[in-house]
């Protein structure tokens, strides 16, 4: 036992120390200058994490990951038993229309949501509220001809429990009754991304569309500290590239199980809807919606066409939109755990390392004949082709290929298998710094008198 003991200090207690101290001296002011870099690495990318914009191809790289996740482990897009969708789409009536140079006469009609059905459906519902929450995707716009409708319409929903209304930002609801129910649904492009990628769940200490119905459903919300986001007392963040659980693209349909109606009176089998049209189908048939809607989230929008939204996905209707950024709330995807910010340490400190060290993540990880494939992409590119005349030029943009590639490569492993989304912008365009830097200090110190003398020369051609 003695001889056991010893063995065990000699190797964990002596050696394994031993050794962590002469790493520690030969590669000490590395593995600061790897921890620090890191640190202020993850601060950046908890600073993008909260833009509302993506950069660099996120949604196609997103696109690319789904479509590998679902070929993986073949994901279906039904939609879960506990969401009960009502479209109305096909519910409408025609207006007035008023224009604001000419307020006086009617400029001619518009079609807006039958509002009388509305007023019904959502009488049902507070009459027997067993449904669990209720995400209604329709604005109200002030009716002028017919105020006594409005009135009757903002009653309804002032007395209908769990629910929430869209609005845009910045504005206020139509009636102050329903103000406590509302929440902005908006969402930013820019020129590089021109679909939609990440949702913003909170701007200017509002609340958004989705982060209401959150708040409601489980007393949690995002605040802002300083510079700091915290739900529930974790970090997290205000923006989340949402996932699409449940996809229901621009035709309202989807491929799955037929759905039934009323098994008493009829069916639709053999179709491929997955939504209940408010007026036939609810109204006009006299759902039980006590017993329907029991303890489902209703989501009510235009699921026909009507109200679609590109996303990297394809088309998809809004309402479906805000209900997967509920989902992504749920899910606590805007929460970053404890596990997500140790992974991204130790992965980050070590490329940080690797790259201290001197050598190149593209020799190192990519074979002889995919790097010369990616040199030729690059030699035809358009936007690349310039650069890579000048020598220094095409060694920074080896370095951010190699390094987005091989980020992109974990990026994938972690989101196919713990859907944990690495951004690659900030990532890639910091380690290629670094790299230079390494670079820089090398050749300063192997010949500081050629790299003065090239400075020199340099400044003379340019004079």
């Amino acid at each position: 036992m003695r001889k056991f003991q010893f063995r065990f200090k000699s190797i964990f207690g002596g050696k394994l120390l031993s050794a962590v101290v002469r790493l520690l001296r030969r590669r000490g002011l590395q593995l600061l200058m790897a921890a620090v870099f890191t640190g202020v690495l993850l601060v950046a990318c908890y600073i993008y994490d909260n833009v509302p914009h993506s950069l660099l191809g996120s949604a196609s790289v997103s696109q690319r990951y789904e479509i590998a996740k679902s070929a993986l482990f073949g994901l279906s897009d039904k939609v879960p038993d506990d969401v009960m969708l009502v479209n109305i789409a096909y519910d409408r009536e025609l207006v007035n229309y008023y224009d604001e140079l000419q307020p006086e006469f009617p400029s001619g009609v518009m079609s807006v949501t039958d509002r009388r059905r509305l007023i019904a459906f959502f009488n049902q519902l507070a009459d027997n509220p067993t449904y669990k929450y209720i995400m209604c995707d329709v604005r109200f716009e002030p009716n002028i001809d017919s105020p006594e409708v409005d009135n009757e319409l903002y009653d309804a929903i002032a007395r209908t429990p769990r629910l929430v209304l869209p609005m845009h930002e910045g504005e206020e609801p139509t009636d102050p009754r329903i103000f406590s129910k509302a929440g902005y649904s908006d969402y930013a492009v820019n020129f590089v991304e021109s679909n939609f990628v990440k949702y913003e769940f909170c701007k200017n200490n509002d609340e958004s569309f989705p982060l209401k119905a959150y708040h409601d459903l489980t007393g949690h919300t995002i605040s802002k500290y300083g510079p700091l986001y915290m739900s529930n007392g974790q970090l997290s963040r205000k923006c989340v590239e949402l996932k699409f659980p449940m996809c229901i693209y621009s035709d309202g349909v989807m491929s799955l199980d037929s759905l039934d109606i009323l098994a008493a009176t009829g069916s639709i089998s053999g179709t491929k809807r997955v939504y209940y049209n408010l007026g036939a189908d609810i109204l006009d048939m006299d759902m039980d919606m006590a017993v329907k809607a029991k303890d489902k989230i209703i989501v009510i929008g235009d699921f026909s066409g009507g109200d679609n939204h590109s996303t990297y996905l394809g088309d998809m209707p809004g309402a479906v939109i805000n209900y997967n950024a509920l989902c992504a709330l749920l899910n606590e995807d805007h929460i970053v755990s404890v596990t997500e910010i140790v992974f991204l340490f130790i992965l980050y400190f070590f490329v940080a390392v690797y790259i201290l060290s001197g050598r190149s993540v593209m020799q190192t990880f990519l074979p002889t004949g995919l790097r010369f494939r990616l040199a030729y992409v690059l030699m035809h590119h358009r936007a690349t082709r310039w650069m890579l005349n000048t020598r220094g030029a095409s060694r920074i943009v080896w370095s951010f290929a190699g390094i987005t590639v091989f980020l992109m490569v974990v990026s994938a492993i972690c989101y196919i298998f713990t859907s944990i989304i690495i951004y690659l912008f900030i990532p890639s365009i910091l380690f290629t710094l670094l790299k230079h830097v390494v670079i820089y200090a090398k050749l300063r110190k192997t010949n500081p008198h050629g790299l003065r003398a090239r400075r020199r020369r340099t400044a003379t051609a340019t004079c």
